[in-house]
């Protein structure tokens, strides 16, 4: 479950997936404009190691949930890595990209700009 009770922006992603890399830093710039109104979270579909190699590296400074079982994954069925949802409170699927688009990245981060009231630009 990645809902919080509040808007939150889930990125499901595997280290070594160049295209996640370039959509990754997009994430955490939208983090530090959301505070406490809102939760982005990175859903990292390879081992601890790996996701430990990559949040270094980048680095990500949102949190970060493993699913090497991959039952997230099953939840939500992206379809490519990287996919972005945007959730509203109750979990709900309101926005979803799918591969790194600075388009749609940015209409994503345009429709979270008034946290709370997003729900209504979506």
């Amino acid at each position: 479950m990645l809902c919080c009770g509040k808007p939150t922006v889930a990125v499901f992603f595997e280290a070594d997936c160049p295209t996640c890399h370039l959509t990754l830093p997009y994430l955490n710039r939208l983090a530090a404009r959301a505070g406490d109104k809102a939760a982005v979270i990175g859903v990292s579909q390879d081992s601890r190691e790996a996701t430990d190699w990559l949040v270094e590296r980048l680095p990500i400074e949102f949190p970060v949930q493993l699913d090497e079982g991959l039952e997230l994954t099953r939840e939500f069925g992206p379809e490519a890595v990287p996919t972005t949802y945007l959730l509203d409170e109750s979990g709900e699927i309101r926005r979803m990209v799918t591969a790194f688009s600075k388009a749609e990245l940015n209409r994503l981060r345009t429709s979270c700009r008034r946290w709370p009231d997003w729900s209504r630009r979506c």
